[in-house]
């Protein structure tokens, strides 16, 4: 989530997947704009989170897919973890 705050001290939010989808950001209590110069690396950024994040949902679900069938098998040793 990204966290904004207005000069005239509003603050709000605005998820990375949404940022993604932005061209202008107004602030809900005055409409002031967000300028373009700051809009850019703001949607660079959420870009690269959003993409980053689905990538990790893909290796953790190939991953949980890999155990799975590896446990599902008879096997000789015994694992667990701890914290």
């Amino acid at each position: 989530m990204i966290k904004l705050k207005c000069k005239c001290g509003e603050q709000f939010r605005i998820s990375e997947e949404n940022m993604t989808k932005k061209d202008n950001v107004k602030c809900p209590n005055c409409e002031a704009d967000l300028p373009s110069e700051i809009i850019e690396p703001l949607k660079a950024y959420a870009e690269y989170y959003v993409n980053a994040k689905e990538a990790f949902k893909r290796a953790s679900d190939a991953a949980e897919s890999t155990l799975n069938e590896v446990l599902d098998k008879p096997q000789d040793w015994i694992i667990t973890t701890e914290e």
